[in-house]
């Protein structure tokens, strides 16, 4: 499959991936080697190709090596990556916003856990609009800045109100929309001249793309160091289906879900449960009450666990997706 799709790679490159174990991999992902050869049968009938990268990279222990490997496929292979942002707008704010690692002093969280808590959820000091209720700009999974206007009135302070508290001098929040830094791929459009449309094609015309930018990167695999076996009971933290996060949650639809830890037959054996059974387990510092659910289409030994219906705190995790955890059973529902 390397061979297949890697283009004028150098010749470590090319060795390094002729040398991947295939029969690891197959283990490690739990996809069969004739999965693997029935994915690439598929691919000589394909002319383009593209390489989704979840969220779920961000926080592994050997997410340098990770990001480097995706940089090399995408740069000499015929894949197109496309990495999933963690949250809403999180691509615009990594490109303006520089964090600390470990913050000093006093911390104002922005829908997040913080000392001073602003935001759109209920557990926040001072409530500010949601995203639906804000005239404004994102930058999307395309990579495209697009406007935002609000669907929801609001009648309360803005995050507007806490910059002029600041000293910042301006009329607006589209204001700032021509003042984002060109220098990180921005083209300084004032809000007011950006298009919002699709046209009778198709074409999207809403906003622009940002700018590609060219830049020096040294290239460097490291040798991985030993990370945790996860053996056991594995669980995966993430929400599915239908509701992404807190703010989805409280969409009235929603209010007769249940959030529940699915999980496949074999970690019903591993964990000795049955479906119905009521548990307990600690994930990430967090202490959850869960019934249990099977489902049989789930392939090796994991459950998920959404965090929706912990409202802030589901923000403020930032361990790596999987984590063996201790199941205690007390009940069961049936």
């Amino acid at each position: 499959m390397a061979n297949l799709l890697i283009k004028n790679a150098p010749k470590e490159i090319k060795s390094y991936l002729d040398d991947l174990d295939i029969g690891y991999l197959s283990a490690e992902s739990n996809v069969s080697e004739e999965e693997l050869d029935e994915l690439k049968a598929l691919m000589w009938k394909k002319k383009r190709f593209s390489f989704v990268v979840g969220e779920d990279i961000y926080n592994h222990p050997q997410v340098e090596n990770i990001a480097t490997l995706l940089a090399l496929i995408e740069k000499y292979s015929q894949f197109d990556l496309i990495a999933i942002p963690p949250a809403s707008n999180s691509l615009g704010v990594a490109l303006i916003c520089e964090l600390e690692e470990k913050p000093e002093g006093k911390v104002v969280g922005y829908n997040s856990v913080g000392d001073f808590v602003v935001g759109s959820l209920d557990e926040v000091d001072l409530e500010l609009p949601a995203l639906n209720q804000q005239e404004g700009t994102m930058t999307n999974i395309d990579k495209r800045v697009v406007p935002t206007n609000p669907a929801l009135d609001f009648r309360g302070y803005e995050l507007l109100d806490i910059a002029r508290e600041l000293g910042v001098d301006t009329r607006y929040t589209i204001d700032f929309t021509s003042k984002l830094p060109k220098e990180s791929g921005f083209r300084g459009v004032a809000f007011d001249d950006l298009e919002d449309f699709f046209g009778v094609d198709g074409t999207n015309h809403r906003g622009y793309e940002l700018e590609n930018l060219e830049c020096e990167v040294k290239v460097e695999l490291k040798e991985p160091d030993e990370i945790e076996s996860f053996d056991g009971t594995i669980i995966y933290r993430c929400n599915a289906g239908a509701i992404f996060n807190p703010f989805t949650s409280k969409a009235h639809q929603f209010k007769s879900f249940e959030p529940k830890l699915v999980g496949s037959n074999q970690f019903a054996i591993a964990a000795k449960l049955k479906d119905g059974d009521r548990v307990k387990f600690v994930q990430d510092g967090i202490e959850y009450e869960r019934v249990f659910t099977i489902d049989t289409s789930m392939k090796g030994t994991i459950a998920i666990n959404p965090t929706y219906d912990y409202g802030l705190s589901s923000f403020a995790i930032s361990s790596y997706r999987f984590s063996p955890v201790k199941i205690e059973k007390h009940g069961s529902e049936q």
